[in-house]
């Protein structure tokens, strides 16, 4: 016959043969564990190099759009600009040259990636108001009404979250980048 301490050898030994296992399957998470964590630290520098790469090419581009700009329409402006134009013309002239300026600053990328909701409208109008125009030249410059143009600054102001705030519209829009 077993005694009473033979008897309870069998489940402690099964006891310890499970904790054993247990700590062993531990051991080897941990080690699956640093791995993913090793690999991971290496997709996560390797993903910086990318971005890194992504920006230095996107300043590139900029770069190479605008030089293009310059020198493929730029030329053409300036022969426009020495044509015999009326006072209505020479002033749509001075706004495509200021457009296409617009189209490759800062400012334009900063204020639709910052606010992507904005429509390509509401960006126009926006950059007018950086320059200072009024809502009445706005709405001439643009052919729209002035109450477009009213509208079109309350949703500026909502979508960049100045609803409601007593923070001006153009200088707000002056502390982004490319002014």
């Amino acid at each position: 016959m077993q005694t009473g301490i033979e008897q309870e050898k069998g489940p402690l030994d099964r006891e310890i043969d499970r904790r054993k296992k247990a700590e062993s399957l531990l051991i080897q998470r941990e080690g699956e564990l640093a791995e993913l964590r090793r690999e991971l630290e290496e997709m996560n520098a390797a993903l910086k190099v990318v971005i890194r790469q992504r920006a230095e090419d996107r300043s590139e581009m900029e770069k190479t759009v605008l030089a293009n700009v310059k020198a493929s329409v730029f030329p053409f402006l300036e022969k426009l600009k020495s044509s015999p134009l009326s006072e209505v013309q020479k002033e749509l002239l001075r706004e495509i040259e200021e457009r296409l300026s617009e189209i490759t600053s800062p400012f334009v990328r900063e204020l639709s990636s910052g606010h992507p909701g904005l429509s390509p409208n509401e960006v126009q109008v926006a950059g007018l108001i950086r320059e200072g125009r009024s809502s009445k030249e706005i709405s001439q410059l643009l052919n729209i009404s002035v109450h477009t143009v009213i509208s079109y600054r309350y949703c500026i102001r909502k979508k960049t979250g100045l609803k409601g705030k007593k923070v001006n519209l153009r200088a707000y829009l002056q502390t982004l980048q490319g002014g």
